[in-house]
């Protein structure tokens, strides 16, 4: 063991370079920079770094020739799973539009980007790109292509099913889903929520004190998470702050609050009455009940640890079936949000391939709710037509062996395949039930396998912001390729299921968050505020994400004992001056809730079978 002072030399020493090149801290935490220590530290004194030649060139090239044997050895699984080919578009500061190629069964890896600048995105432009990738990876192994519906793409897949039959093509589900949010979102009353809900957040997380108390009253726990899209943080805002209501309340009534000077302050009264506002907090309830489901579609097809091709059909339905039954007495209340829905669902979402991956799962195939789903028989037909293509044989062979699957046949019905219908993935159970019934197990395994959305894309642009930065714009297409290649499948290989601390003060982290936390002006503090919360602040500890939102039961909340409350309060605050008509009003203001912690209320998001 070295002793502290050589251990701070070399702390020093890291912290020097770290700030000499600009390297965001955060990249400490990179899985890669560790082993790279103990690399060095194997070497001893002396040993010279690498030139930048020698890294941009020869180095690189090295790795770029490691990942592709790695890429290699995925294609034994392309042949079994099938894969989906996703493609999306990005313009770099030199307004070079570069059209991503990944692909998606069991593990995403990153192929290739394609230099367009030189062409305009036609349609065969595109396809002549997407025909490119399918031959590379094997046009028999390819099921499907995934991208957004821009009027080019979908003329270019047209084009590319014309020419390899059996390929389908689908639209990126969480790019529609997110439409679907962002209809709801222009809503007046959902705007009006999201509007104040903004304005809460941004007022704790711009004043220490505030910020402070808030960690106090929640245990430490953020009001403010992060999400998948900006759309979806929006209404996941909502629900923390639902999940919060108790302790929010607590804290802008409790005696530290109300005894300092920040509290006379304009902005801090109005900040009171935003909380302790009981219609705003019956708009959320309402708003929450209605999006929460969609939400929680959004992260079944945004995962990447679950093909989710079997469940986006069932999702969706479940999710209206309980939009309609949280509001069964005011329907009225969710038409607008109901025809947002269907629009973007039946008009440009829903598949064939969706619904052959609905009945094919056998959770949803054997499940009662089935009868209400019977037309994806059809969805499933006109893939297997498509499939077979133009062997009669194979189309007689997969109608065949549909019947002994819905008739439980073989060892459809052994006790355990009824038994883990619920219990393994689909493709999985396909994999050990199927074996009676060769050619359909097949296609249940290639469809079952496979994504919804293009979502992989979408992560990959920011590799290519970091690499292609404002410094570095004149790097050419091949050393940016090479470098996105070989960075986003090292990544891609060291993804970790394990949640991240997420701190909502930090910028590095803050990503498309600001609206929610910085304030269009916010204030400076004074050298004595600083000095004065240092101490407090930093013995505050950023908890785990945990479920505290995903447990929240909207049925818990009294609106109309809210009402009264906040009525009570009002009247109550409006003649507070200092001293025992403060320490009354506190006493008033929380009879009748608890101060001590977040209620413990739970939200069931949709299952995955």
């Amino acid at each position: 063991m070295q002793s502290n002072e050589v251990v701070e030399k070399c702390d020093l020493a890291i912290a020097k370079w770290f700030i000499d090149a600009s390297i965001p801290f955060n990249t400490a935490n990179l899985p890669y920079f560790q082993p790279a220590v103990d690399a060095l530290c194997c070497m001893g004194v002396g040993y010279k770094v690498p030139t930048m030649h020698a890294l941009c060139g020869n180095l690189l090239n090295k790795w770029v020739d490691d990942v592709k044997i790695q890429i290699e050895q995925y294609r034994s699984i392309w042949k079994d799973t099938g894969c989906t080919l996703m493609a999306d578009g990005w313009t770099n500061r030199c307004r070079i539009t570069l059209i991503n190629l990944v692909y998606c069964p069991k593990g995403t890896v990153f192929i290739k980007s394609v230099d367009a600048s030189g062409a305009s995105k036609t349609a065969d432009t595109l396809f002549k790109l997407f025909k490119e990738a399918v031959l590379y990876v094997g046009q028999e192994n390819v099921v499907q292509i995934v991208t957004d519906n821009i009027v080019n793409y979908v003329a270019a897949e047209k084009l590319l099913e014309r020419e390899f039959p059996k390929l389908f093509w689908s639209p990126c589900a969480a790019h529609y889903i997110n439409l679907m949010l962002q209809d709801m979102g222009k809503l007046e009353e959902v705007s009006e929520a999201v509007s104040q809900a903004s304005k809460i957040t941004k007022y704790i997380y711009n004043h220490c004190f505030a910020l402070y108390l808030m960690r106090q009253h929640t245990g430490g726990r953020e009001i403010h998470r992060p999400s998948p899209t900006r759309f979806a943080t929006n209404f996941i805002a909502l629900q923390s702050i639902l999940s919060h209501k108790d302790a929010l309340r607590a804290m802008v009534t409790s005696k530290e609050w109300t005894t300092t000077t920040y509290s006379k302050d304009v902005k801090a009264k109005q900040f009171v009455e935003q909380v302790l506002d009981s219609s705003f907090c019956s708009k959320c309830v309402d708003i929450v009940k209605i999006t929460k489901p969609l939400v929680g579609v959004l992260r079944i097809v945004d995962s990447e640890d679950k093909p989710a091709m079997g469940y986006l059909y069932r999702a969706m339905y479940k999710e209206r079936e309980e939009i309609e039954k949280s509001f069964r007495r005011n329907k009225l209340k969710v038409e607008p949000y109901l025809k947002i829905l269907d629009n973007r669902w039946d008009a440009q979402l829903r598949k064939n391939l969706h619904a052959a991956g609905y009945l094919l799962n056998p959770s949803c195939r054997f499940n009662p709710e089935y009868e209400k789903n019977k037309s994806t028989t059809q969805g499933l037909l006109d893939v297997i037509e498509k499939y077979a293509y133009d062997s009669k044989y194979l189309r007689s062979k997969l109608t065949a062996e549909m019947t002994s699957f819905k008739n439980c046949e073989g060892s459809f019905g052994r006790t355990t395949a009824v038994e883990n219908r619920d219990e393994v993935l689909p493709d999985q159970w396909w994999d050990t039930y199927g074996t009676e019934a060769p050619n359909l197990q097949k296609l249940a395994i290639r469809i079952l396998s496979q994504t919804c959305s293009a979502s992989g894309c979408e992560r990959n642009w920011s590799v290519f912001k970091h690499i292609h930065s404002k410094k570095r714009n004149r790097l050419e297409h091949q050393k940016l390729n090479d470098l996105v290649y070989v960075c986003y499948n090292l990544r891609l290989q060291n993804r970790t299921k394990k949640k991240q601390n997420y701190d909502p003060i930090n910028f590095e982290t803050l990503g498309d968050h600001s609206n929610w936390v910085l304030e269009d002006s916010p204030p400076f503090l004074t050298i004595e505020e600083v000095e004065a919360l240092r101490k407090d602040l930093a013995s505050m500890t950023i908890q785990p994400i945990s479920n505290d939102i995903d447990e929240l039961n909207l049925d818990e909340f009294d609106i109309e004992g809210d009402a009264q409350l906040n009525s009570e309060v009002n009247n109550q605050s409006n003649h507070i001056i200092d001293g025992e008509d403060v320490a009354n009003a506190i006493d008033f203001a929380t009879d009748g809730f608890d101060i001590e912690g977040d209620p413990n209320i739970e939200i069931i998001l949709p299952p995955w079978n």
